[in-house]
């Protein structure tokens, strides 16, 4: 069996409850405390669900070393866009700043839309995690030798230098100080260069401690 394909029968599901329980949300705030608690429910418990599809997937491609890549061309501005705004109405705690400065002039692109989603997804959430106070963030992309490149640039804590040798490796944890919120196993960003270089592509990693991360990912055209 594809792993892929089961994982994307729950993916949609998962994003149709996450929908219709932030409507639910919205709605019934002000008018039935009751049914606000158990949307909000539906809510948290949808969004763990989802967090656990990504990580079944991630960490079944990494064990496997297998990767049946299901390609679909996709306008890959609209994909991060999407991906970004959903995460920042799930997962922030605190308001992000996000500049959109999306705006590459061939923004399609052949790519797997759920393992690229997880690589847009694991480099934003680690942009918002790896912040102080409010995060900055910033994604934008261009077109440059026959490529797509996306960046996603933060203003938060940085990476050592030591540190950024061994970002990708696997099970690898950047220490990240006083911030004890940060949570996972270390697969994400060995996961993400997996997954950049499964489509052909490579990804680069610009670092500054106490000034913030930028990740540049190029995918061919």
């Amino acid at each position: 069996f594809k792993l892929g394909n089961i994982t994307h029968e729950f993916k949609t599901p998962i994003a149709t409850i996450s929908l219709a329980s932030e409507v639910l949300l919205k709605t019934s705030g002000g008018t039935d405390q009751r049914l606000g608690n158990y949307a909000r429910v539906i809510y948290e418990e949808n969004r763990r669900m989802r967090e656990q599809v990504d990580r079944i997937l991630q960490m079944a491609v990494i064990d496997r070393n297998k990767y049946n890549l299901e390609l679909k061309t996709v306008n890959l501005d609209e994909l991060m866009r999407n991906i970004v705004n959903n995460l920042c109405l799930e997962e922030c705690e605190q308001e992000v700043n996000v500049t959109d400065k999306l705006g590459a002039a061939d923004p399609e692109v052949r790519i797997d839309p759920i393992h690229m989603g997880n690589v847009i997804n694991n480099l934003v959430s680690n942009a918002i995690k790896y912040s102080k106070g409010n995060p900055q963030i910033t994604i934008s992309s261009r077109n440059m030798n026959s490529s797509y490149i996306f960046s996603i640039e933060d203003k938060g804590i940085g990476i050592k230098k030591e540190d950024l040798k061994q970002i990708f490796e696997k099970f690898y944890r950047v220490s990240t100080g006083n911030i004890h919120n940060v949570k996972g196993f270390g697969l994400g960003l060995y996961y993400v260069k997996t997954m950049v270089e499964a489509h052909g592509g490579q990804i680069t990693v610009h670092s500054e401690p106490g000034k913030g991360t930028r990740f540049d990912v190029f995918i061919p055209q």
